[in-house]
């Protein structure tokens, strides 16, 4: 099931949602400090939590499927990997954007979204072509590149001093609409996050090599 079938109500959702414990207020146009807090936890959490597992699985584990047409771990980690790259592009393009002076309006709602329903694994969306596994990486190959474009992402976060708020980009399926550079930015740990909890279901099933 597709997220804009999942959420058909989404706009009704976005605009009474319970605002998340804690959550940084979008003041500015740019980050604020508590902003970059927030993005630069959860990339080191998610990858702390993503490399333990991976790190840990044997080469029947790592290739292991569910039942055919469904996702190994390796092929879960490379879509993962290949999403961070995109989703930073993403940021990017966000960036050469002009400012938006509605933004407020534009992204409101959609950062307690990913929140709430992206990195806790509701709603089931197919991965678009671009960053659907081809299953020939290796685990070490895998380590290898997530950390490479994980260090770019954190350089990235901890270094921008743009108007992460305020510039805008329109994600592909409508059920997002658009997003700010942040929203977009903070999507690559909610995406970890969510295909955590799918690596979970993959190693909790029967016939998982143990």
């Amino acid at each position: 099931m597709g997220l804009a079938r999942a959420f058909p109500r989404l706009p009704v959702l976005l605009a009474r949602i319970i605002p998340y414990p804690g959550l940084p207020r979008a003041d500015g146009p740019g980050m604020s400090d508590g902003q970059r807090k927030m993005i630069l936890d959860r990339l080191e959490g998610s990858s702390r939590a993503f490399l333990a597992v991976l790190e840990n699985l044997s080469d029947a584990e790592w290739q292991w499927s569910p039942a055919p047409g469904r996702w190994s771990i390796a092929a879960v980690a490379e879509h993962v990997i290949l999403t961070e790259r995109l989703l930073l592009a993403k940021v990017e393009e966000a960036l050469r954007n002009p400012m938006r002076p509605d933004w407020k309006k534009q992204t409101a709602g959609k950062t307690q979204f990913l929140l709430r329903v992206v990195a806790p694994r509701r709603g089931r969306a197919r991965a678009p072509k671009a960053v659907a596994p081809a299953g020939s990486w290796s685990k070490t190959d895998a380590i290898t590149k997530f950390r490479e474009a994980r260090a770019a992402t954190v350089r990235f976060a901890q270094q921008t001093d743009a108007e992460m708020n305020a510039r805008t980009a329109d994600h592909p399926f409508a059920v997002f609409g658009t997003l700010s550079a942040f929203q977009w930015l903070l999507y690559i740990p909610t995406h970890l996050e969510r295909h955590l909890r799918q690596i979970d279901e993959i190693r909790i099933s029967s016939g998982y090599p143990r």
